[in-house]
């Protein structure tokens, strides 16, 4: 018995530290050093002037949101109030070199005309706390006010209740 509460007191207690790095809707984030594609140092464009839009995703997971991605260019939001950012991340693409999910990054901003940034050591993880990132893809949309609106770990089905929200946020 008295293992059993140990047990379950240690168990409760890592629960809580980790869902207390966990980012959430109305945390706050800032912006970070990453890559762009061709490996030159860049931070997320826009990030507190703009609502922004992040898909953060490694290369098992680089097509989970395109259907996502594909409404909002549909929805054709004024590049003077809102930026979609992809951030590739490369730290948990095990098995492809980085050369080569470049590439491949550089094809994916040819497809949706944007700039798609690098993390080649999980730096947006671990800076805002995604917890484990390996073979996902994370959507974060961010308002003006580097606030949390909207967080979604693996494909996102509610595109509709999103672009709601984006509209909302370019509203205020």
């Amino acid at each position: 018995m008295r293992k059993s509460l140990i047990a379950l007191t240690i168990f409760c207690a890592i629960a809580c530290a980790v869902s207390a790095y966990a980012l959430g809707v109305g945390d706050a984030v800032w912006n970070i050093q990453l890559r762009d594609s061709a490996d030159n140092p860049a931070v997320i464009p826009d990030l507190g002037s703009k609502v922004v839009m992040i898909t953060y995703a490694d290369s098992t997971a680089a097509d989970a949101n395109d259907a996502l991605s594909t409404a909002v260019k549909g929805k054709s939001y004024s590049e003077s109030v809102f930026r979609g950012q992809g951030v590739a991340n490369l730290a948990d693409s095990k098995w492809i070199p980085n050369s080569a999910i470049r590439a491949m990054v550089r094809k994916k901003e040819a497809q949706f005309n944007t700039t798609i940034l690098t993390d080649a050591d999980r730096s947006l993880p671990t800076q805002w706390g995604l917890g484990n990132v390996d073979d996902m893809s994370i959507v974060i949309l961010i308002g003006k006010d580097l606030k949390v609106k909207f967080i979604n770990y693996g494909t996102v089905y509610n595109v509709d209740e999103v672009l709601a929200l984006i509209d909302q946020e370019i509203a205020k």
